[in-house]
């Protein structure tokens, strides 16, 4: 009897060791493909990349494709967290493009990642913001037959799933090298050193519709952040660091787009650069931003005046004033501790004879005293020198300090002559 005791004690454990090994193997066998069923790769062969597809399009609402093209591409997007609807982008070598579905939650049939061959004959190229996509007609009530989403099971004959994933590494562009980028549109690309205006931070991805949130970069060039209200982070803060985003480059009408999957595809890791700080008077508000006005001398003051077709700048004149006139017109304080090379830059036009603005910084200005009670440091601009009164001309890059506490005034001072002068585009930048 003990000898029996002895065997069960060695025998059961023994069991289940090889029922593990047989049950891992079967699972093992059965998560392969079969062997009786052959890769797409097999039976299909591609002979159009994206770009020859999209070159096919001869600009109709509706083109059907006749021929039996095959495109190879990649999925990379993914509408699991809501910011892509009812579409696929693909992507190859040659640029990508978006194919419209009528399908919600496609990423559990095409995820991001998936490597797909697209048979075309029979579907249709159409135009969407100016962009070329791939769909079918279906019939709307109010515009009749038009080129939109192709039906769930059109999707399932034309859109057809390689066993492999080919995943696609974002390659790396500049905002600049963006500018002309339709090339691009619908590819996944890589962005460096950029960062949300500060005027948005605090606020977040979208409020209660599809928002558009900007991007600068060093070089102060800026690009559209598109967002979804449906998408579940939506109502996520915007990151306030700086550093690298990646996203589908997209384009609608004349703004070039981007588009995440989600906010793990950005990484803000590094502190902010510099803001660039812009008034262009275009709100018609003076004051706005924290400028103020300190009359010293006369009656007359600084306004704002529009040159028509909603463009509006500062103005000041002393004509039927006082004989003598002196007024200020003083920036909010900036912090420019961060900069590299900080510069002030703007544009003035004047008229009439008398004498030339004068513009300064102070970093000791309190912000509401006396001006002359602080002490302020001259900047040489550059003037109009011409005899054609009110050419808009720029002021030059000039040199601020990189301090916490810097002011710049606009200073007019006149006698009799009543010399009128008007700026715009008031800009503080850092030039690294």
């Amino acid at each position: 009897m003990k000898s029996n005791n002895k065997f069960k004690k060695y025998f059961i454990p023994l069991i289940l060791i090889i029922l593990l090994n047989i049950t891992s193997c079967v699972r093992e066998e059965f998560d392969s493909p079969p062997s009786n069923i052959d890769d797409p790769e097999i039976n299909l062969d591609a002979n159009l990349t994206i770009k020859g597809l999209k070159e096919l399009y001869n600009g109709a609402d509706t083109m059907r494709i006749t021929e039996d093209y095959i495109v190879e591409a990649t999925i990379i997007s993914s509408d699991r967290r809501g910011n892509f609807y009812k579409q696929i982008i693909v992507q190859d070598e040659t640029g990508g493009i978006i194919i419209s579905v009528d399908k919600k939650y496609i990423y559990e049939t095409y995820p991001e990642g998936q490597k797909v061959y697209i048979k075309c004959k029979d579907l249709y190229l159409g135009e969407s913001g100016g962009l070329t996509t791939l769909g079918h007609l279906f019939d709307d009530e109010e515009d009749g037959i038009i080129h939109g989403r192709m039906t769930e099971e059109l999707a399932d004959k034309h859109i057809i799933k390689s066993f492999h994933n080919a995943p696609i590494e974002p390659k790396t562009y500049t905002i600049e090298e963006l500018k002309n980028g339709d090339s691009l549109t619908n590819t996944l690309i890589r962005i460096e050193n950029v960062q949300f205006k500060a005027s948005e931070l605090g606020t977040f991805f979208a409020d209660d519709e599809e928002e558009n949130r900007y991007l600068f970069d060093t070089e102060y060039n800026e690009i559209i952040l598109r967002t979804s209200e449906y998408s579940d982070f939506a109502t996520f803060d915007l990151p306030t660091g700086s550093g690298s985003i990646v996203a589908v480059f997209g384009k609608y009408n004349s703004d070039y787009q981007l588009y995440i999957k989600y906010t793990d595809w950005i990484n803000f890791n590094a502190e902010r650069f510099y803001d660039p700080y812009f008034k262009d008077f275009n709100d018609q508000d003076l004051y706005s931003d924290g400028w103020t006005t300190q009359l010293i001398i006369g009656e007359k003051d600084w306004e704002v005046d529009d040159l028509g077709s909603d463009s509006f700048y500062a103005k000041m004149s002393n004509y039927g004033g006082s004989p003598e006139s002196e007024t200020w017109l003083i920036s909010p304080s900036f912090n420019l501790t961060t900069t590299k090379n900080p510069v002030l830059n703007f544009q003035s036009a004047w008229g009439y004879s008398g004498s030339d603005m004068i513009v300064r910084y102070s970093i000791d200005y309190d912000g509401t005293s006396e001006p002359n009670t602080a002490t302020w440091t001259d900047l040489n601009p550059n003037y109009y020198t011409g005899s054609d009164w009110w050419t808009w001309t720029d002021s030059g890059n000039l040199e601020l300090p990189k301090e916490s506490n810097v002011y710049v005034a606009f200073i007019y001072i006149d006698d009799t002559n009543c010399k009128t002068w008007e700026i715009d585009n008031i800009g503080i930048i850092d030039t690294n």
